[in-house]
């Protein structure tokens, strides 16, 4: 399902797929994202509250047309979206349809160079 979730467009170019294991790769072949279906009842998403990969965040831009796009283009699907301004970046919030969190972003400034605490910023709602 993650395969025809995540258009071709926004992210990875190729797919590696065994058994119930896919591997997305760049364009030079360097292996990105791994995902792995579970046939097993007992699963369960990640959340806030166990340890692991809190979520998986994605450059996929520079301007904010392009994140409007996404953000179109994820909504289009029926999911549902938060957005938001953490002024060092500008970000789409999500769930895969396994309910795996998932980041879109572009930079906004690199402010945190200079002061890496603004990286910890809740930020605030983004509004196009």
């Amino acid at each position: 399902m993650l395969r025809t979730f995540i258009p071709e467009s926004l992210v990875f170019p190729s797919w590696l797929e065994m058994k119930n294991t896919r591997w997305r790769s760049s364009a030079s072949g360097t292996i990105i994202i791994t995902c792995s279906d579970s046939n097993s009842e007992n699963a369960k998403p990640s959340s806030e509250d166990t340890l692991g990969l809190y979520h998986a965040a994605f450059k996929i831009g520079d301007k904010l047309h392009e994140l409007k796009a996404a953000k179109e283009h994820v909504e289009a699907g029926g999911i549902k979206v938060l957005a938001r301004d953490h002024v060092v970046t500008k970000s789409l919030y999500f769930e895969d349809p396994d309910g795996n969190p998932l980041e879109l972003y572009i930079e906004g400034s690199d402010e945190w160079k200079r002061n890496p605490d603004v990286i910890a910023r809740e930020g605030v709602d983004l509004d196009f």
